[in-house]
């Protein structure tokens, strides 16, 4: 299953994906969809673009991760920064495939997951493998990124409270956790790095 909001890359993704001789069972222009489609499909692989109207890829990757873990998980994502690509491969993704890709990256990117093992773009900088292999970094939990998805829209801590159906307190709990985890202090730098991750937008 293909996930991109992209009419063209994601005509040009099944494309390829065929060429190497995969059947494509179906193509998603957003979160929702993409997780419906996995839950009604059960592909073998879905390839998820991180930044996705409806849920990001990276929330795409938490849900199915949790429902679905036979299901394997590729990213297409353009974003290279560190802390982009190490949080999206803790939300449970197999791999992380750069968009700029030679048709041999995504053949090699498709066989090691299907393997199960993890496959990461080897034109990403030195730092992120390294970091990758040794980093206690820790997954952002699923309330965590409503509260930071909220944050980047502009809301108030009580009105992400009625949202989630929970009280100001625990979303200042959660918020806290945000800051302590990221390393981020200020509610601006929270709504920039909800930006990086793809996880501004209504739901």
């Amino acid at each position: 299953m293909i996930a991109d909001d992209h009419l063209l890359v994601r005509k040009g993704i099944r494309t390829l994906v065929e060429e190497l001789g995969h059947e494509v069972v179906a193509e998603v222009d957003e979160g929702i969809a993409a997780v419906a489609a996995v839950l009604a499909l059960k592909p073998d692989l879905a390839l998820v673009d991180i930044a996705m109207p409806g849920l990001s890829g990276i929330e795409v990757v938490l849900r199915v991760a949790v429902s679905l873990p036979g299901v394997r998980l590729l990213y297409l994502s353009g974003l290279s920064d560190k802390e982009a690509v190490i949080q999206a491969l803790r939300a449970g993704a197999d791999g992380y495939l750069l968009k700029d890709f030679l048709l041999d990256d995504l053949a090699v990117a498709l066989q090691t997951v299907m393997r199960g093992e993890r496959y990461v773009s080897p034109s990403l900088p030195v730092a992120i493998h390294q970091a990758l292999e040794g980093s206690e970094e820790p997954l952002l939990t699923s309330r965590q990124i409503e509260v930071l998805r909220g944050l980047a829209d502009g809301l108030t801590l009580k009105q992400i409270a009625r949202a989630m159906n929970v009280s100001p307190k625990t979303v200042e709990f959660h918020r806290a956790k945000l800051s302590e985890r990221l390393g981020i202090r200020d509610i601006p730098g929270l709504a920039r790095y909800a930006a990086r991750m793809g996880l501004v937008g209504g739901r």
